[in-house]
């Protein structure tokens, strides 16, 4: 059984922020801290945390990267354009968070 993994974004004009969670039927946990992007290379960074979990099947890695390089590229053409709306209906299987 693998554990169900889904990808936690903080969206703003000028910061992204993309973090990867795990759950259980009975818990969520943080499987990595925030990368921040434009500060970093978001997909780089995930691709080496990523890389250290060896329970993760190689497909489910390439999913989660593919939806990365989505979200960041997506950011990088419209975030001046778009509402955070529009951005939840595009990628639906993110948990997008408001920073406090």
């Amino acid at each position: 059984m693998t554990t169900p993994l889904r990808l936690k974004v903080i969206w703003q004009t000028n910061l992204l922020a993309i973090a990867l969670d795990g759950s259980t039927p009975f818990n969520t946990y943080f499987l990595t801290s925030y990368y921040f992007c434009p500060r970093t290379n978001v997909w780089e960074q995930l691709k080496l945390e990523l890389d250290t979990k060896l329970w993760l099947k190689p497909n489910e890695k390439i999913v989660l990267l593919n939806n990365v390089a989505d979200i960041v590229n997506y950011w990088q053409e419209s975030r001046d354009k778009g509402t955070l709306k529009i951005v939840k209906r595009r990628f639906t299987d993110v948990t997008f968070v408001k920073p406090n």
